[in-house]
C-alpha cells in the first residue's frame, strides 16, 4: 500500500491553501445577561423567594406553640404518668392562639364546645370533656382514668393541637 504522499508528492493540494485565511472565531457568550428585561426578572425573583422565606419563618414561629404542645402531649402519652398536665397543656396552647377574654372563663361543656369548635370538627366527646374536668380539677384525676380512656384523650388533644385555626 502506498500512501498519497508517495503517490502525488508532498506539495499536493498546497497550492489550493494559498491566500486562504484562517476563520475568526466568534466573541466568547458572556456569563451574565446583556438586555435590561433579564436583570428586572432576576431582581423579581430574588424578592419574591426572599418574601417565601420570610412568610415561611413567619409561619414557623406562630406555630412554635403547636409544635411544644404535641411534644408535650407526645411525652404524656409516652409516660401515662401525669395525665392530669394535659388539661393545662390544652389551656396553655389555646391562650396563646386566642385572646384571653375568649379562653379564660371557659370551663365544662363551653369549653369542650369551644375546643370542637376551634377545631372545625367535633374532637372531643362529652365524656372525654367530662375526664378532663376530673383531671383539672380533682387531686388524683390520673388514676380515675382507664388506659384506654387516656389513649383516646390524648389522641383527641393531639388532633385539637394539630386542627384548631388560629
Amino acid at each position: 500500500m502506498t500512501s498519497s504522499a508517495e503517490r502525488f508528492g508532498d506539495d499536493f493540494g498546497a497550492e489550493r491553501m494559498w491566500g486562504l485565511k484562517e476563520l475568526a472565531y466568534p466573541d466568547p457568550v458572556p456569563f451574565l445577561p446583556l438586555t435590561p428585561g433579564w436583570w428586572v426578572l432576576a431582581a423579581v425573583l430574588f424578592l419574591f423567594a426572599c418574601y417565601l422565606f420570610w412568610w415561611a419563618k413567619q409561619h414557623r414561629q406562630r406555630n412554635a406553640y403547636r409544635r411544644s404542645g404535641i411534644a408535650h402531649l407526645r411525652h404524656l402519652s409516652a409516660s401515662k404518668d401525669n395525665l392530669d398536665q394535659l388539661p393545662f397543656i390544652l389551656r396553655k396552647a389555646a391562650l396563646v392562639a386566642y385572646p384571653r377574654a375568649d379562653v379564660a372563663s371557659l370551663s365544662g361543656e363551653a369549653w369542650r364546645q369551644w375546643l370542637n369548635q376551634s377545631a372545625g370538627r367535633e374532637v372531643f366527646s362529652e365524656a372525654q370533656a367530662s375526664m378532663l374536668d376530673v383531671l383539672a380539677y380533682q387531686s388524683g384525676g390520673n388514676s380515675r382514668v382507664a388506659a384506654a380512656d387516656a389513649d383516646r384523650l390524648l389522641h383527641a388533644g393531639i388532633s385539637w393541637m394539630r386542627l384548631h385555626r388560629a
